[in-house]
């Protein structure tokens, strides 16, 4: 039998995997500037509890830095215990003039993850020390909370 890269190898059968790799809606599109939220396919253990969340993360560049997030993060998350595929969820919010919303977003989402399970996302050095500032006044808290619970 010849081996395979040499003259007169065998022909291989490609195979089409059983899901998509990567499915986009137009949620991404809608904005320049989101905030998203990556949850794995099993709870992970943290100090106050166990959640599916494991990165939230923040980017300027619409469906592109998602993408790009995504891929990113893919080793490290894909590497966790048990964990065999994630999800992306966007969390979008209206805009303020002069106010970078999608950032104010991304620190009260991590702000209300470290309060509910006692340390940030597995997959996030942002937002160990961060202290609260003036979130609150564009978000309500409870609502955030809710968006955290959810996606746990």
């Amino acid at each position: 039998m010849a081996r395979p890269g040499k003259e007169g190898a065998l022909p291989t059968n490609p195979r089409l995997g059983d899901y998509p790799a990567l499915t986009a809606r137009r949620t991404a599109i809608g904005s320049s500037r989101l905030a998203f939220v990556l949850t794995a396919s099993t709870p992970q253990k943290y100090p106050h509890g166990q959640s599916r969340i494991v990165y939230v993360g923040t980017t300027p560049d619409g469906a592109r830095g998602l993408a790009q997030g995504i891929a990113k993060h893919a080793d490290a998350i894909l590497g966790l215990h048990g964990v065999r595929s994630f999800e992306a969820r966007i969390v979008t919010c209206h805009s303020r003039q002069n106010v970078k919303t999608w950032l104010k977003l991304e620190k009260a989402l991590l702000m209300a993850f470290r309060r509910e399970f006692g340390a940030v996302p597995l997959c996030n050095s942002k937002g160990r020390k961060a202290k609260p500032g003036d979130e609150a006044s564009y978000f309500r808290r409870d609502r955030v909370e809710a968006i955290i619970s959810e996606l746990s």
